[in-house]
């Protein structure tokens, strides 16, 4: 660009207005996305179980770089039953977790697509019950308090529609796939 620009300033021309930064090209304003998805989580012994998650994903509130700053908010839903041997125990698991924290929401240059990186502070319950063997039944529960990172990754079908893929860690891992929906 610039050997296109020496000739006409040599003749006295003024320089052409800069052109913004990729950072601020690809800056869009705050903007709320509900979501919703289903997957599978690690909780448990055998076979992991099954994860709901329904959601708030405000992204756009502030340039860092290429990426944009936003906020996540979540609440996950875990479900397992787990049935193994050699000890034929019937376990199950349930878990509530509310999670909220910042994103870094990095939009992929000419495509739909955007990567998002998160921290979340995450306040659960988890219930468990069963039994081994003949042995007798055991309930159990607890409550906390943890950090967690999520990564996740949205494809824009549209203005207003997304497909989601998120991954999170908080104690129990989950991969939920779902869908997005601006307002």
């Amino acid at each position: 660009m610039i050997r296109r620009l020496l000739p006409a300033l040599a003749l006295g021309a003024t320089a052409p207005m800069a052109v913004a930064p990729a950072a601020a090209q690809s800056f869009k304003p705050a903007r709320s996305e509900f979501f919703v998805s289903f997957g599978s989580s690690d909780m448990g012994y055998s076979d992991g179980g099954v994860a709901l998650r329904a959601g708030v994903d405000f992204t756009g509130l502030a340039p860092v770089g290429p990426a944009n700053l936003g906020l996540i908010a979540h609440y996950t839903y875990v479900n397992s039953d787990d049935r193994w041997r050699p000890w034929e125990c019937d376990w199950r698991y349930t878990a509530h977790v509310v999670s909220a924290g910042p994103s870094l929401n990095l939009p992929l240059q000419g495509t739909r697509v955007s990567l998002q990186g998160r921290l979340t502070g995450n306040l659960g319950v988890v219930n468990a019950s069963g039994r081994c063997g003949s042995g007798s039944y055991v309930a159990d529960s607890g409550s906390g308090f943890d950090i967690g990172l999520g990564l996740g990754a949205k494809y824009q079908l549209n203005d207003k529609l997304s497909l989601r893929v998120d991954w999170d860690d908080w104690g129990y891992s989950t991969l939920s796939f779902g869908v997005g929906f601006k307002f």
